[in-house]
């Protein structure tokens, strides 16, 4: 596999270089000239007002939309990359998978061990035994057996998230990877993907609404308004009053404490008690 011999070699994998990329969709600019590099390793949070371009931001580096610019990943430009091997690179999980109803949920999460098959592409004993490891990582064990159709929302969820991470790139693309779960599950599957991250030296890139989970497992933070990155750098330089009230339809404060670190609260516009 590509990311283990490099690891093997202490060859750092796992970069994205982003220089002036632009996407049109129709005659609405949905990002517009965005330039920045993450580092092997790093956790990229994404965050914005619906419409920021969080999500296209993700899918331009998942190559899942046209766009204008320079995408290069350990300094190759992924345009001249064949896409089996753009899939051992990098990973992504969207907000709204498709989930075939009647297969089980040990098949959909070794459908992440395709781009590792050889040119018959069968599937081998190595490959069910990562995707077994995973459910179990998950606590989903019990279910591996299960239907699609049968199973809530927060399960399938999670089983996307084990398929994206059966796929064992170096850089994983998340893009609001714990919509549908309870703030139990998803405190829970993002430290399962920091575990990972460190274990592995993963890549993450990830969106997310929910600002303190962004401050909890982000390293570095990116703010995107209309298109455009208006802030860079660690939690504490990002998620400040000032910088949020700004970007964001809501006024919010910001608590801080070395035991919980930063906290983002939103502000009620109205007072307790108010009717119309």
């Amino acid at each position: 596999m590509v990311a283990t011999t490099a690891a093997n070699e202490g060859v750092a994998i796992g970069a994205v270089e982003l220089r002036d990329i632009v996407v049109h969709y129709d005659k609405t600019i949905a990002l517009n000239g965005i330039s920045l590099r993450i580092a092997p390793g790093e956790w990229l949070g994404i965050i914005g007002a619906n419409g920021a371009g969080k999500s296209t931001l993700l899918r331009a580096i998942a190559r899942l939309v046209r766009y204008r610019g320079s995408l290069k990943i350990d300094g190759r430009d992924t345009e001249s990359m064949p896409r089996r091997e753009f899939a051992r690179m990098v990973a992504y999980v969207p907000q709204d998978p498709a989930f075939p109803a009647q297969m089980r949920a040990i098949d959909y999460v070794a459908l992440g061990r395709t781009p590792h098959h050889g040119y018959f592409g069968a599937e081998s004993a190595q490959d069910r035994e990562r995707s077994a490891a995973l459910l179990d990582r998950l606590d989903m064990s019990h279910l591996a057996l299960r239907q699609l159709d049968a199973m809530s929302g927060g399960e399938l969820q999670r089983l996307v998230l084990a398929r994206a991470l059966a796929q064992e790139a170096p850089i994983l693309l998340l893009d609001e990877p714990t919509s549908a779960l309870d703030l139990g599950r998803r405190v829970e599957a993002l430290e399962l993907v920091d575990e990972l991250r460190l274990e592995r030296r993963l890549t993450v890139v990830s969106t997310l609404h929910d600002l303190t989970l962004a401050a909890q497992f982000a390293e570095r933070v990116l703010l995107l308004s209309k298109g455009c990155a208006v802030a860079d750098g660690t939690p504490e330089v990002v998620l400040i009053e000032e910088t949020l009230n700004r970007h964001f339809d809501v006024k919010v404060e910001i608590l801080r404490s070395e035991e919980n670190g930063i906290v983002v609260i939103p502000r009620r516009t109205k007072s307790k008690g108010h009717r119309d």
